[in-house]
Order: C-alpha cells, then sequence, then structure tokens
C-alpha cells in the first residue's frame, strides 16, 4: 500500500514539473530588461501629486491605437481614483500620443473633444492635465 502512495505521489509530481518549468520560462524576462510596462506606470503615477486623492479622472485616449492599453494601465497606477474614458470628469489626463498636433506648453488644445477645459498641468513625458473650466 505504502510503496502504491508513493508511486501515485511520484507520477504526479514528475506530471506537473515540465508544465510549471515552461509557465516559468513564458513569465521570464531576458536578462537585463524591465517589464515594458514600468515607464507607462511611473508616468502615470507622476500625475498623482496633481490629481485629487479619491474620485473620478477622465482618460483621453488617443485616436488610433495606444501599445500596451495606457487605459489599463492608468487604471491600475491611479488606484483608488477611478479613472473613466472620455472627458465627463472634473480632471481629464491626456497622454502624449493622444494630442501630438498640440504645441506641449500651449494652454489649449487641438483636439475638440477638450471643449471646456483648460490645460492645468503639463509634465516632462508629454502628458497632460486638463481640467474643467468654471
Amino acid at each position: 500500500m505504502l510503496a502504491a502512495v508513493g508511486l501515485v505521489v511520484w507520477a504526479g509530481y514528475r506530471a506537473h514539473i515540465p508544465a510549471v518549468m515552461e509557465d516559468r520560462r513564458l513569465i521570464a524576462l531576458p536578462r537585463g530588461e524591465g517589464d515594458p510596462i514600468d515607464p507607462l506606470d511611473r508616468q502615470y503615477q507622476s500625475l498623482i501629486p496633481w490629481l485629487p486623492a479619491h474620485g473620478t479622472i477622465g482618460y483621453l485616449p488617443p485616436l488610433t491605437g495606444e501599445p500596451y492599453g495606457g487605459f489599463l494601465v492608468a487604471e491600475y497606477a491611479l488606484a483608488p481614483r477611478i479613472v473613466v474614458p472620455g472627458t465627463g470628469a472634473e480632471f481629464v489626463i491626456v497622454p502624449a500620443a493622444t494630442v501630438p498636433d498640440a504645441h506641449p506648453a500651449s494652454s489649449a488644445s487641438e483636439d475638440p473633444r477638450l471643449h471646456g477645459f483648460g490645460l492645468y498641468r503639463t509634465f516632462d513625458t508629454g502628458a497632460r492635465i486638463y481640467r474643467r473650466a468654471r
């Protein structure tokens, strides 16, 4: 009986080891490389001092595709704030790729989606925060 239990435990152990090793290789990054999301995460975290501690924050996505899902990274990095797409909130985050035709120091945006908003803060990364005009 003890030999049978030992055999079952050994077989189960051997059956799962290759799968575990394969999963580990899939998530391992090449040496010297960091997670490609980290710079974007740090970019959104740098906005935190300029945003309200709680509440809803708008997010204006680029009109074209966005690498690494910037909206999803913003949701994670800015928690506990609720990040929503669009301009329904008082504060709106505008990633650098969203309005490339506007001058970085300009207080006005060429994007019609930001009508009624004024530039609140610009960042070296090109990201901007707009605030609804009162």
